[in-house]
């Protein structure tokens, strides 16, 4: 296939072709946005030809959408650019353009394996609200702790670490290392930092470092992280990684008080000091690439509070955003299971939200920050789901206020002092909704029977 023919399919994604997914839960996809392509562990040389993974590879190639993508699908109908649109424009960036496909991979299976990796743990410290137990150890912590308080079901907190499997992938980055094979590396979690994984894979590849500099030099490697973890045996954690020339984007997805309510277990000062500290050890005013920046989720209070958190992110030089579209089911009265904490635009009424989008776009167009102006196909893509997806529908206004409150039981910070300190139209209109349902019985509710938290 000529470079033409793949720019024009609207369905190939370069990931069933160079690529191994496993998230913290084992589970393989295509990405990390993918459906799942096996949800119990199997190891790669199992996966990687497979008859599933076959078909795609054949559909993609034939221009037929597959139903795994569909987020990305979605999102590219929406015209905001999709993880595959980055992915295949990465190729291009990396001199990797496309050599992965070739009549034998698209039919045959593919007799190298994968080149670029993406292992996920689950060990993490935080619970954030647009997060859950099938990322976060924290949030299973959690989960269990609600779990006694109330008649939630016990779905997902059968999960067991296997430490045997988790030294298969590690064997399996590692053989890549040694067959100079990788070309790109992901961590993210759950948190990177806290995965002994990746600390097992940094020391093998600090060996490789030391007799092969160059082939280190050339890989790609990324970080997602939630800059709370900045110690590693007593090590700067930037400082051990440096020698990667990783990129490293931090998920604060708001600051201040906006901060500390999302990413439940994290304490805003602190991470300031870390992300001077990245900041310091990651950020090369001669180097032109941009090895550190943020990747926030665009939520209601970011939305609210946009001004505050584009003008910190201004006073750093160097580094870029990348905003990511809040992942999420549209609401209907029987399969929406809102985040705790109306995180979701279209939660609240649209006499709040649309102005609020409006005075978002309008600071944004005037940021200064590298990659900021992808946050404005968002903010007007929930403008389209408002008006479409917005409903007054009382089940699913009492779901989202009944995940709220079983929520904000195990932390200190609550919708309503956050909401008054942000916007004041929607603290308003969220007291009317703690008026309406303040009597009622949130742990034996029939309506939470089926929240995923």
């Amino acid at each position: 296939m000529k470079k033409k023919d793949i720019i024009k399919n609207k369905a190939i994604c370069p990931m069933p072709f160079n690529h191994s997914y496993i998230g913290p839960t084992y589970e393989r996809r295509l990405c990390c946005i993918s459906k799942n392509i096996y949800s119990d562990k199997i190891n790669l040389e199992d996966y990687w030809n497979s008859d599933k993974m076959k078909k795609i590879r054949m559909d993609m190639v034939q221009g037929t959408r597959v139903s795994e993508c569909e987020v990305c699908y979605k999102l590219e109908d929406s015209n905001i650019e999709s993880y595959r649109e980055k992915s295949l424009a990465h190729d291009i960036e990396v001199g990797d353009e496309h050599t992965w496909l070739t009549e034998e991979s698209a039919t045959k299976g593919i007799a190298s394996l994968p080149t670029h990796f993406d292992y996920r743990t689950i060990h993490c410290n935080l619970a954030c609200n647009h997060c859950g137990s099938a990322f976060s150890s924290e949030h299973l912590k959690q989960r269990s702790i609600q779990q006694k308080n109330s008649h939630m079901q016990d779905k997902g907190l059968s999960f067991k670490i296997d430490k045997d499997f988790e030294e298969t992938m590690l064997n399996d980055l590692i053989k890549a290392v040694d067959e100079r094979r990788l070309t790109r590396i992901y961590f993210a979690g759950g948190e990177p930092m806290m995965s002994l994984l990746h600390w097992k894979f940094l020391e093998h590849a600090k060996k490789a470092h030391d007799t092969d500099p160059d082939f280190i030099k050339n890989m790609n490697v990324y970080y997602n992280t939630n800059l709370t973890k900045t110690k590693w045996k007593q090590n700067d954690a930037y400082e051990a990684i440096k020698f990667l020339n990783p990129k490293v984007h931090a998920s604060l997805d708001g600051v201040g008080n906006t901060f500390n309510y999302i990413r439940r277990g994290a304490d805003w000062e602190q991470v300031v000091k870390n992300f001077n500290s990245a900041h310091k050890a990651l950020v090369d005013s001669n180097n032109p690439k941009f090895n550190f920046g943020v990747q926030p989720v665009i939520l209601s209070h970011n939305i609210f509070s946009m001004d505050e958190m584009l003008s910190f992110f201004e006073k750093y030089e160097g580094i870029e955003i990348q905003p990511l579209s809040l992942l999420r089911n549209f609401p209907n009265e029987y399969h929406y299971n809102p985040h705790p904490g109306f995180l979701d635009p279209c939660e609240f009424p649209s006499e709040i939200m649309i102005p609020a989008i409006d005075v978002a776009i309008e600071r944004v167009e005037r940021s200064t920050v590298s990659g900021s102006n992808a946050i404005i196909p968002i903010l007007e893509n929930y403008k389209i789901d408002i008006a479409a997806h917005r409903k007054n529908n009382e089940k699913l206004q009492f779901k989202s206020y009944a995940a709220t409150k079983h929520m904000e039981t195990l932390s200190s910070l609550t919708l309503n002092s956050l909401l008054k300190e942000i916007n004041t139209p929607a603290w308003i209109w969220y007291n009317s909704i703690c008026d309406k349902y303040r009597d009622a019985d949130i742990s034996t509710h029939k309506l939470f029977d089926n929240l995923d938290l």
